[in-house]
C-alpha cells in the first residue's frame, strides 16, 4: 500500500500536496508546516496511512449514449 502515496507538490522543499494513487484521494500538508518539509511529510504519510482506500468502480460508459432518432 505504501507504494500508492504520491507526492505531487512541493512549496520549496516542503511536500505540500499527496496523493492516493488507487483512490486519488488528495491529503494537504498544515500552513504551520510549511517550514518543516521533514513534519510536512510525516504529516502527510500519516493521513495517508490513517485513510480507507475506497476505490469506486466506475462503468466502462459514464453516461448513455445517444441513439439517433
Amino acid at each position: 500500500m505504501e507504494d500508492d502515496f504520491i507526492v505531487l507538490k512541493y512549496d520549496y522543499r516542503t511536500p505540500s500536496l499527496a496523493m492516493c494513487r488507487r483512490c486519488k484521494v488528495k491529503f494537504f500538508t498544515l500552513h504551520i508546516l510549511t517550514l518543516d518539509p521533514i513534519g510536512a511529510e510525516q504529516y502527510l504519510r500519516g493521513k495517508y496511512q490513517a485513510h480507507d482506500c475506497k476505490i469506486e468502480e466506475f462503468p466502462s460508459q459514464p453516461w448513455p449514449s445517444r441513439r439517433a432518432v
